[in-house]
């Protein structure tokens, strides 16, 4: 996944904004997002800030995106969207405000540089989406990314979101969103959540909920991302389910086993969620799973069959509705309370994984 985070021109500078980006980067996150605030733009030294920061980021191999408004135009000198500038300043994608028409966007979308255009997911239309596309909008260079709201109450709801995600799919564009990190020192004042019930989550669940709901990409801001989140950004899994979960096994095999990536079974079960995979890897190891830890099945369990159950050994099951003890089946895992509510995002033919604590 291309993640990323984000800098707030103004907020953090000299050695705090290298240190993030240094960070950032060691963390595998490819992207830098460069915002800033209406008054930071109508600065006149909004150029003796961004500058450097471009000269960091393109050293670190980060692609940076920044956003654009004809504010800024304005201040760097622009008479319209120029992609040769955009590049010689180093630029590679730029997140267009709402007030540019859609004939700027058709227009740029068709630049020779490669730099990508990324809209405004929380506001396109139907409307506004059909005439991109019947303008034929290079949707090579064009993604789309849903805003973040820093005031609290004002964050999307997760049905919007999927609602939205769903109509610009379709239309063969990726969607991103943001997460902010949770750290003592931060206010309100830059929340850079996409979802209102994000505000006060911690960024690595928010991000893994996003991807969940089918986002594509997303970014983390916050007034000082601690390491533990910049990792979480740069390990996200894309297009899968991703769950914490606690061991209840101290079988090393199985642990391994289950450090997989598995698919939900198109032919959907009532009550677990039933892995492709399970007697596939066990077959190719030519072991086998002694009886071990048969107790119930509370939602959120993680099991696999042993040798009892014959042909049906290496079975791995996810329960979404509590079962009985069963003789056949080992409980080896527990997905986190907190995070059972991820379940219902796994569809016949979604790809799902654990990250168990250490």
């Amino acid at each position: 996944m291309e993640n990323g985070i984000i800098i707030n021109l103004g907020w953090e500078q000299g050695e705090k904004q290298a240190s993030l980006l240094r960070q950032g980067a060691a963390a595998g996150i490819k992207r830098l997002l460069i915002t800033y605030s209406r008054l930071t733009c109508a600065s006149e030294n909004i150029k003796d800030l961004l500058y450097p920061l471009l000269h960091q980021a393109k050293a670190l191999g980060m692609e940076i995106i920044l956003d654009v408004t004809p504010m800024l135009l304005e201040r760097l000198g622009l008479q319209e969207l120029s992609s040769s500038a955009f590049r010689m300043l180093g630029v590679q994608g730029l997140r267009l405000s709402d007030e540019f028409a859609v004939q700027d966007i058709i227009r740029f979308s068709h630049n020779h540089q490669g730099l990508r255009l990324l809209l405004n997911a929380s506001t396109m239309t139907s409307s506004v989406l059909s005439q991109l596309l019947a303008k034929r909008i290079n949707l090579q260079q064009v993604e789309a990314m849903h805003d973040f709201y820093p005031r609290p109450g004002t964050g999307l709801s997760e049905e919007f979101l999927v609602r939205k995600n769903i109509l610009i799919h379709r239309a063969g564009m990726r969607v991103g969103a943001f997460v902010a990190a949770q750290t003592p020192s931060d206010t309100d004042d830059f929340s850079t959540v996409t979802l209102e019930e994000h505000r006060q989550e911690e960024a690595d669940v928010a991000a893994r909920h996003l991807v969940a709901l089918g986002i594509d990409f997303v970014f983390l801001g916050g007034n000082a991302p601690q390491a533990g989140d910049l990792k979480a950004i740069g390990q996200l899994r894309e297009s899968q389910v991703t769950m914490r979960a606690q061991w209840l096994t101290n079988n090393i095999f199985l642990r391994d086993l289950l450090n997989n990536t598995f698919t939900a079974r198109s032919d959907e079960a009532r009550d677990a969620i039933r892995a492709q995979e399970g007697q596939m890897l066990l077959a190719a190891t030519q072991s086998i799973v002694a009886p071990d830890n048969r107790i119930v099945r509370p939602i959120g369990a993680i099991t696999i069959d042993n040798l009892t159950a014959g042909d049906f050994m290496g079975e791995i099951q996810l329960i979404r509705h509590p079962q009985a003890a069963d003789s056949h089946v080992n409980v080896a895992a527990m997905v986190d309370e907190a995070e059972v509510n991820l379940l219902q995002y796994i569809t016949p033919g979604r790809k799902f994984s654990f990250i168990f604590h250490e």
